[in-house]
């Protein structure tokens, strides 16, 4: 008996996971023993001696097994209860389940006349940008880098060494000034800047 001892012992200081575990196990069990002990501490003849009633022995045990805790329910309660039910009418007069048309009369929904005169607008969604917008949205790809005013002035964008007329990305080189440039794409000038 001692060398079990000394093994299960030697066990749980060796394997300290195994040690947790068993031991979280161990207190789940006595959790769940304690509380069926007090559930079955309450037996069903001491329900009905508590009501100073006798009561047949499977009408006691079921009312044990509903109740959660002896004399929370009276008897008066049950025989009530019981009445109550008696006087409840069981008749079926309808299905349940049937659409009920009264409920839910059926909407007509009015056709549109024909007119000669009347013309129907269909939504033509968001507004279509302007030319203008567009040719200025793609101006913003576009960086100035550096200008050079010569008698034949020269402009750096994106990298590329543009003369007067020449274009890059559609834009078309206007004029070359210090520090800015005016660029012509659709009719629409846009001018860029030295940042």
């Amino acid at each position: 008996m001692p060398d079990w001892k000394q093994r299960l012992i030697g066990e749980l200081r060796r394997d300290k996971k195994k040690t947790i575990v068993l031991a979280v196990l161990l207190i789940a069990v006595l959790f769940v023993g304690v509380r069926l002990l007090r559930r079955s501490g309450t037996p069903a003849g001491a329900i009905a001696a508590s009501w100073g009633e006798d009561l047949p022995a499977t009408e006691a045990s079921n009312l044990a097994a509903a109740l959660p805790g002896p004399g929370r329910v009276s008897p008066a309660y049950i025989s009530e209860r019981d009445a109550y039910i008696k006087e409840i009418s069981h008749d079926i007069s309808r299905d349940i389940f049937a659409f009920q048309t009264a409920l839910y009369p059926p909407v007509e929904v009015p056709k549109p006349q024909p007119d000669a005169g009347h013309v129907v607008a269909r939504d033509a969604g968001p507004p279509r940008p302007s030319i203008e917008d567009i040719v200025r949205r793609q101006s913003r790809a576009l960086t100035l880098q550096s200008t050079i005013e010569s008698d034949s002035p020269i402009a750096v964008i994106n990298g590329e060494v543009l003369k007067i007329g020449e274009k890059i990305k559609g834009f078309a080189l206007l004029e070359v000034h210090c520090h800015n440039c005016v660029l012509e794409k659709d009719g629409v000038k846009v001018r860029l800047e030295v940042p």
